[in-house]
């Protein structure tokens, strides 16, 4: 178990000498800095998760630090519990203003001290938590945001290649098998599934039911990067997984995949419940590609398959007309067969 890290901060050998005597515990490593500017270095190199900073020092003062701390990414969300001298209302106050978590007054007392320490680990612990959950419901550069805005603005996104799945016969074969085996079974699947796509630089967008969204592009900086690419591997790494795997209910599954590039509109959707959601033309059409595909194969757009057309086989389909849209070109992956 990694050890939580405390940067104990504070000109006087003596304080960090108490201070460290109180903390003394197999669950912490702790390091000092006897001044604002070697605390300051210190924090580049090492990540730590506590600092207990004394206000008052020479030259670099603890505000100066916490300031200077709340302005990088990299330190921006260490807590920080101040150690102040004494009541003073309106130190305490300018150190909330520049982003304390806590304080402390001296001399510091050693079961007050224990407990706003672990107060605070605490809280770090549940925001991480609760941001491994918000891994599984929003993408990363949505999760970015809400850390740096607390905000996830509507936004449109080039180049985005976009997936759907689902598995042949589900509906039917759903009423035969008890509900929990059934979710056993597709937790397994879409466990894989995101797994596959975190690999190939893709990511979930949602599952409804036996159907699997995913999509790449959304947060990557580099314009020249072949999304469709990335999908189309992912598409075939799911393909042989499910051709391959043993089911958890004696079931051979047969999946249809369907897969178109272009342009989308981004954001999050609902307010109690909410969740990420693309939406656009290039949504309706990657859906439609699955719709048109059959078991056992990777259907295609024509946007799609001109971005990876010299890096694999296809099948070039008669045209397909599309309610809505009108006949559109579509081509199954021959790579499976080959």
């Amino acid at each position: 178990m990694n050890k939580i890290k405390i940067l104990i901060v504070d000109n006087e050998i003596k304080n960090i000498q108490h201070t460290a005597n109180i903390l003394k515990n197999s669950e912490y490593s702790l390091s000092f800095a006897k001044d604002g500017e070697m605390a300051l270095q210190r924090c580049q190199t090492i990540n730590y998760d506590l600092i207990l900073l004394d206000l008052e020092m020479p030259i670099v003062d603890g505000i100066d630090v916490c300031e200077k701390l709340k302005n990088e990414n990299k330190t921006k969300d260490i807590p920080i519990i101040f150690i102040i001298e004494n009541l003073d209302l309106s130190k305490i106050l300018k150190a909330f203003e520049v982003g304390a978590a806590d304080y402390i007054i001296k001399p510091v007392n050693s079961t007050e001290l224990k407990i706003r320490v672990q107060t605070q680990i605490n809280l770090q612990l549940f925001q991480k938590k609760n941001f491994t959950l918000l891994n599984n419901i929003l993408p990363a550069k949505a999760i970015k945001l809400l850390k740096e805005n607390n905000t996830v603005p509507a936004d449109t996104y080039e180049n985005v290649a976009i997936l759907f799945s689902d598995l042949k016969g589900f509906t039917a074969f759903s009423s035969t098998v008890k509900a929990q085996d059934l979710i056993s079974e597709l937790n397994d699947i879409f466990t894989n599934f995101d797994e596959i796509m975190e690999r190939h630089n893709c990511e979930r967008i949602k599952t409804i039911g036996d159907a699997y969204m995913a999509v790449s592009g959304l947060n990557h900086s580099k314009k020249q990067e072949n999304t469709t690419n990335n999908i189309v591997r992912a598409a075939v790494e799911m393909s042989y997984y499910l051709k391959n795997r043993k089911s958890l209910i004696n079931k051979n599954w047969e999946m249809r995949i369907g897969i178109n590039t272009g342009e989308v509109i981004g954001g999050i959707v609902g307010v109690k419940k909410y969740m990420y959601d693309i939406f656009g033309k290039t949504v309706n059409i990657a859906a439609r590609m699955e719709q048109f595909s059959i078991a056992g194969k990777i259907n295609l757009s024509e946007d799609s398959y001109n971005l990876v057309k010299d890096l694999y086989e296809f099948e070039k389909r008669d045209l397909i007309n599309v309610k809505g849209i009108g006949e559109m070109q579509m081509y199954f992956l021959k790579y499976l067969e080959n």
